[in-house]
């Protein structure tokens, strides 16, 4: 398995995220092919130096011809196009030579099209990577998000490139023995008051029990109030922006819904008379955000699905 989270970047540079994607095929492929450095040692190595390891590793011509053809354009001036290809054909060569089967995962993959090199980059990038998913045989590409919304525009919707070729999953929350389980694997010394607290505010979702739980990791003692702390912090730093890229992704009329039911207005007329619009559209807006996953009908009401985002929302525009 090969894994990358875009969110771990640092300077969003396309370059960057094709040397991430060099970098961690490589690095996963160490041990199995007896190569004593990682990536980053590696490529500070001249070509001459390369060769003699490779022959001192045992490492198979053609493989050793593979790390060292990437290696060598590491610092070449090139577009994005080949970058792209590049970064996303090496997994698969890599699996090719060395007869196994390689497991591609992007995390966060929305956030490809916010890439940038001089200027953002945009949605082009999904079709590239589309166009060369169609190559791959030996490996096997895995795309997650945290965001329905941002996931359903870069891979499920009609207009993405990737419409229809990819397996959708949705992973639900967790429930309270399971996060309780996950808790206690990772927090040492929490307590039952401690874990009912972080499930009773982050509901499950694993993203935000993660969240809060790293936010936890280099605390003394995990307790209520450090939990609670730990969620304001998380609303006001990562939280504003993982939230203000999925709430101006809606429509302005979605958005004015949204608004609505986060402060706590739930049926249709309610809103149209809130929101200023026709309750018609009010009712084709929730059925379109209902299936977006943005909200949930429960008999003739209407709640956001997501109750971080839904105290966010309330927060900001409240």
């Amino acid at each position: 398995p090969i894994y990358i989270s875009v969110w771990d970047l640092v300077e969003w540079r396309v370059s960057e995220f094709c040397d991430k994607i060099i970098s961690e095929t490589i690095d996963e492929y160490k041990n199995r092919l007896g190569i004593g450095l990682k990536f980053r040692e590696l490529a500070k190595l001249p070509y001459d130096s390369l060769t003699e390891l490779f022959k001192q590793w045992e490492l198979k011509a053609e493989i050793g011809e593979l790390i060292k053809i990437v290696l060598s354009k590491k610092n070449e001036e090139t577009s994005v196009n080949k970058m792209v290809e590049d970064a996303f054909l090496f997994p698969e060569k890599m699996a090719a030579k060395t007869g196994t089967k390689a497991v591609l995962m992007i995390d966060e993959f929305p956030g490809v099209t916010d890439l940038i090199n001089g200027k953002k980059i945009g949605y082009g990038i999904v079709g590239k990577i589309r166009t060369i998913h169609e190559k791959y045989r030996h490996t096997t590409l895995c795309v997650s998000g945290s965001i329905a919304k941002t996931m359903e525009t870069a891979v499920l919707s009609p207009s993405s490139a990737f419409y229809g070729q990819l397996t959708p999953i949705h992973v639900e929350a967790l429930s309270l023995e399971e996060t309780r389980e996950l808790v206690k694997k990772n927090l040492a010394g929490a307590d039952e008051e401690t874990i009912l607290q972080i499930f009773e505010i982050t509901k499950g979702y694993p993203l935000y029990t993660h969240a809060i739980g790293l936010r936890l990791l280099n605390q003394d003692k995990a307790s209520p109030e450090k939990v609670r702390e730990a969620y304001q912090k998380f609303l006001e730093e990562e939280g504003t922006l993982l939230f203000k890229k999925e709430f101006y992704g809606y429509s302005n009329k979605e958005r004015s819904i949204i608004i609505q039911l986060a402060k706590g207005i739930q049926t249709p007329a309610e809103i149209a008379r809130n929101s200023g619009n026709e309750s018609d559209t009010v009712s084709k807006l929730l059925s379109y955000l209902e299936e977006k996953g943005a909200v949930e009908k429960n008999e003739a009401k209407y709640t956001l699905s997501d109750p971080i985002f839904e105290t966010w929302v309330k927060k900001t525009f409240g």
